[in-house]
């Protein structure tokens, strides 16, 4: 999976519970955000706009209750370079008008 070692960073300690409780880790939201946002730069149009989608309603909840997380994250992603973000301002682009009204007030 492209871009893995950037979700994996921070992952955080997690309990799954079913027949038997397991420890488990899962990637930090608003790197799992960012992940998708940049997986959806990398994707066909349709499979590129579920991606979008998923990652619009996360961010919606990252932007209300994780703002500073989310700044965090875009800041850990632009850092590795020019084509990263450039990949993160192409899908930025596909974002609701309204959620990258949000992104651009919260400062990446």
């Amino acid at each position: 999976m492209k871009f893995l070692d950037y979700l994996l960073e921070g992952a955080q300690p997690a309990v799954l519970v079913g027949s038997r409780v397991l420890r488990v880790s899962v990637p930090d939201p608003a790197r799992f955000a960012i992940h998708t946002l940049l997986v959806s730069s990398e994707r066909p149009s349709a499979e590129a706009r579920k991606d979008v989608d998923q990652a619009v309603r996360l961010l919606r909840v990252l932007l209300d209750e994780r703002p500073a997380d989310l700044e965090r994250a875009w800041h850990a992603a632009t850092e590795r370079g020019r084509a990263w973000t450039q990949r993160l301002n192409r899908a930025r682009r596909q974002l609701p008008a309204a959620v990258a009204e949000r992104m651009d007030k919260t400062p990446p």
